[in-house]
C-alpha cells in the first residue's frame, strides 16, 4: 500500500485522465474543422484512407504491447534490449503491412491521390501514437513501470498541434492530399518527446549489456500471435462501414457517415476517463491484505459498472433525439445528411409478409 503511494501510481492516473482528455477533446474539434474545410467528397477520401491503414496497421502492431510490457515489468534491467528486439520485430511487419495497405487501395481506388494518401498516412505507424506500432512499444515501456502520464502526455501534444494547424493555417486543408500531410507531422513533435524521454528512462533502468537476440524477437511475435488475429477482426469491425460505402457508394457518402461517427465519438470516451480514473484504486486493492479496503473496492467496481450503463443510455439518447441539431452546429450544410445514421427515423412502418 505505501509502496504503491510513493510510487506516484495515483498521481500518474489522474495526469493520465486529464491528458487524455485534453487529447480527445483537441482531437475531437480538429477533425470536425477538417471535415468542414475538406467538404464531403474529399473527407470521405481522407477517411477511407485513414480506416484502411488503421485496419492494416494491426499487421506491425501484432498484439506485441502486452507481451513486451509484461517482459518490462519482470525484467526492467534489459529494458533497452528488450525495446530493440520489441521495436526490430515491429520493423520486420511493417513490410508487408505496407504491400498489403496498397494492394488493397489499388482493389478500391487505383488513384494517384488515393496512393499519395495511403502512403503519408503509413508513416504515421513510426510516429503516430493513434496507430500503435513503434509508439507502442515505448507507450508499453511506460505502463509497465506505472507511469501512465508520459505517453498520454505526448499524445495530447499531438491533438493540440493537430487543431493549431487547423486554426492557423485553414487554407492548406482544402486539398486532401495536403491535409493528410499536416495529419501526419503533427505527430512529429509529441513523437520526438516521446523518444528522448524513453530513452533517458530506459538508460536509467537498465543494468544490462544492449543486446539483440533473434530468437528473442521470434519467440516475441510467436507469443504475441493469438492476439494479433483479435485485433485484426476488432479493426476490420471499425473499419468495415467506410470500406463498403466507398466500394458501395461514393466518398461523399463515406464522409457523411464519418461526419456522423465523429459526433458520437463522445460515447467512447466516457468509459475511458473512468477507467483510467478508477485504475489506481484498484492496483491497490489488488495487493491489500485489508478485507475492508477490498469490499470497498468490490463496491466501486458495482457503481462504475451502473454508472457506464445509465451515462451511456443517457448519451446515446441525448444523440439520437437530437442528431439534426449536433449536425447543424458541427458541420456546414453539406453535410445535413449526416443526420440518417444518427437518428431513428420519425415514421417506421413495417409490412408483414
Amino acid at each position: 500500500m505505501k509502496g504503491l503511494r510513493r510510487s506516484g501510481v495515483l498521481s500518474q492516473g489522474i495526469i493520465s485522465m486529464v491528458a487524455y482528455g485534453v487529447n480527445f477533446g483537441a482531437s475531437f474539434f480538429a477533425v470536425i474543422g477538417i471535415a468542414n474545410l475538406l467538404g464531403p467528397s474529399d473527407f470521405g477520401l481522407f477517411t477511407v484512407a485513414i480506416q484502411i491503414v488503421a485496419f492494416t496497421a494491426m499487421i506491425s502492431d501484432f498484439g506485441i504491447g502486452p507481451v513486451i510490457m509484461r517482459r518490462l515489468a519482470i525484467a526492467p534491467g534489459r529494458s533497452l534490449s528488450l525495446l530493440l528486439e520489441a521495436t526490430y520485430g515491429r520493423l520486420i511487419l511493417i513490410v508487408p503491412t505496407w504491400l498489403i495497405t496498397l494492394l488493397i487501395g489499388w482493389l478500391i481506388k487505383p488513384d494517384i491521390t488515393f496512393f499519395l494518401m495511403l502512403n503519408i498516412m503509413l508513416f504515421n505507424m513510426v510516429i503516430s501514437a493513434k496507430l500503435p506500432v513503434l509508439r507502442g512499444t515505448l507507450d508499453a515501456f511506460y505502463r509497465s513501470q506505472s507511469r501512465m502520464g508520459v505517453p498520454t502526455i505526448t499524445m495530447a501534444i499531438d491533438s493540440l498541434v493537430l487543431l493549431a494547424a487547423v486554426l492557423v493555417i485553414p487554407m492548406s486543408f482544402h486539398d486532401p492530399v495536403t491535409a493528410m500531410l499536416i495529419y501526419t507531422f503533427s505527430n512529429l513533435l509529441g513523437a520526438g518527446i516521446l523518444v528522448v524521454l524513453s530513452i533517458s528512462y530506459a538508460r536509467r533502468l537498465n543494468t544490462e549489456p544492449i543486446e539483440v537476440r533473434w530468437p528473442g524477437i521470434r519467440e516475441l511475435i510467436v507469443s504475441s500471435a493469438p492476439l494479433a488475429v483479435y485485433l485484426l477482426l476488432n479493426a476490420l469491425h471499425v473499419s468495415i462501414d467506410s470500406i463498403y460505402l466507398k466500394l458501395l457508394q461514393s466518398d461523399a457518402q463515406a464522409g457523411l457517415f464519418a461526419a456522423a461517427l465523429r459526433i458520437m465519438t463522445p460515447l467512447a470516451v466516457f468509459p475511458t476517463i473512468l477507467a483510467i480514473s478508477a485504475a489506481p484504486y484498484f492496483a491497490r486493492a489488488s495487493v491489500a491484505e485489508d478485507d475492508e479496503q477490498r469490499a470497498q473496492m468490490t463496491k466501486l467496481f458495482s457503481l462504475l459498472v451502473k454508472t457506464l450503463l445509465i451515462g451511456s443510455a443517457l448519451l446515446a439518447g441525448l444523440g439520437v433525439t437530437n442528431a439534426r441539431l449536433l449536425v447543424t452546429m458541427a458541420f456546414k450544410p453539406e453535410y445535413v445528411d449526416a443526420v440518417l445514421p444518427m437518428a431513428i427515423p420519425p415514421r417506421c412502418s413495417f409490412r408483414w409478409r
